[in-house]
Order: C-alpha cells, then structure tokens, then sequence
C-alpha cells in the first residue's frame, strides 16, 4: 500500500477550446509532486466508481480510457482503490477502459487518514462529508490485500493462483498449512460484502512470516493467528475484520 502523507490543492485552467467549451477554472489535488486529480470539480464524486484523471480536451468522464477508481473508508482511513469494474472485467476492452491510474500500478492502492482528507474537504466543497464515502467491503479489502502481496505471489487479481515456487519457509510452523489457510480465507472473502474494518496491528496479535525467494530475499507478513483463527494482514500494519 501506499501512505499519502499530504494533499495538495492547485488551480489550474483547463482548455476545453478544441471541444467548444472555452476554459474551464479547475482544482488538482498534488501529493508530493503526483497529480492524484487534475480537476476535482468535475469528478463523480457519488459514483462508485469514478475517473480521478479526466480528458483535458473535454472534462468529459469516459471520453479518454483509464484512470477509474474506487474511493472508500475503512475506520479512519481513506482507501483510493482500483475500479472494480476493472478488476472483474471479463472483457479485454474493459480492462482497458476502467484501468486504474499510472500511480496506482505503480504504487499500489493508496490511502490517508481521516484528518487528511477532512482538512482537503475544508478547503473545497465539492468533497463529499467522510461519512458519505462507500464503506470498504471484505471483497474489496481482500482484493487490496492481493493487490499488496509481494512478487505477485499470489497471482493476478482477483483470482488466487499461489507462487509454489517462490516460498521459502515460514517464521514458524508448516507454511504450506499456513498458505492453504490462507487461499482458503481469501476464496471465502471474495464472496463476502459485509463491511470491513482495516484496524492497526495491536500488540496482542501474532503474526506470522512467510518467506519469499524472489529477484531478492523477502519477509512477508500476510496473517496474524491467536491458536482460535487467521486474519489477513495488509501492509504488515493493518488487520482486516468485519
């Protein structure tokens, strides 16, 4: 995952000329030095899905392909997610058109505290009230685990297709047992759209290491276990639970 320490807002004049509209005043949202949103006036914001990158010839959603994503909320996070009409399109044409935007395959699904994005609101109306942000489900938090897992070791989203041949071992017991359980879990929470709480990693929980023998030596933290249950793991810092 990637942490947004800061947001920040810039004017900008858009030139809708080419397209009989004139200029068009709009606001960017900048986090060190990343255009996240090139105008936020004309974003979709009570979608569910909805394009952050829109056409600079038009401002019309749609019109150029890509740059689609998922806002949601998790506790006090705000998690800016691929499109998931992108992650569960049957068709090469969809993926193409709701892919996500440049920073989020490069960078993973991005988010930020609460106090971040209600000091964002405070400085432009058009956000929405935090409260009114589409809660993150457990299919959607399962994805964002896929999405965060190291060397693609768990294969493409969102279908499961574990890399055998990159474990190593794990921190301690079977880790074979441990990745069925795993698979198991993910299997079972892609069907699943109660809400999702992304809670930070507490000192009585017990997480378990996976190691991974890829381009270099990784330790992957994926679970935690308390001898009644797994729980997935994102980013090593956040449990996931209903």
């Amino acid at each position: 995952m990637w942490r947004i320490e800061t947001l920040e807002l810039m004017p900008a004049t858009l030139d809708f000329t080419s397209s009989g509209q004139g200029y068009r005043q709009v606001t960017k949202v900048i986090s060190d030095g990343v255009e996240l949103i090139n105008a936020v006036e004309l974003v979709d914001w009570a979608a569910d899905e909805t394009q952050f990158l829109v056409c600079e010839a038009c401002g019309i959603e749609g019109c150029e392909p890509g740059n689609w994503v998922s806002l949601r909320r998790s506790g006090s996070l705000v998690l800016i997610l691929p499109s998931l009409d992108y992650v569960w399109a049957e068709r090469d044409e969809d993926k193409t058109v709701y892919a996500p935007p440049w920073y989020l395959r490069k960078r993973g699904v991005a988010y930020f505290d609460q106090s971040t994005y209600e000091n964002l609101r405070s400085q432009h109306s058009d956000f929405p009230a935090f409260e009114q942000i589409r809660h993150l489900n457990m299919r959607e938090a399962t994805l964002v685990f896929h999405w965060d897992a190291p060397a693609q070791v768990l294969g493409s989203p969102p279908v499961v297709e574990l890399r055998h041949d990159l474990i190593a071992g794990s921190s301690e017991g079977d880790s074979d047992e441990h990745l069925k359980r795993l698979t198991d879990l993910m299997n079972q929470q892609y069907k699943d759209e109660s809400a999702a709480i992304l809670r930070p990693l507490s000192p009585d929980d017990h997480p378990l290491s996976i190691y991974l023998n890829a381009a270099e030596f990784i330790e992957w933290k994926p679970l935690t276990f308390d001898a009644a249950r797994y729980q997935l793991m994102i980013d090593s810092k956040f449990v996931m639970e209903k």
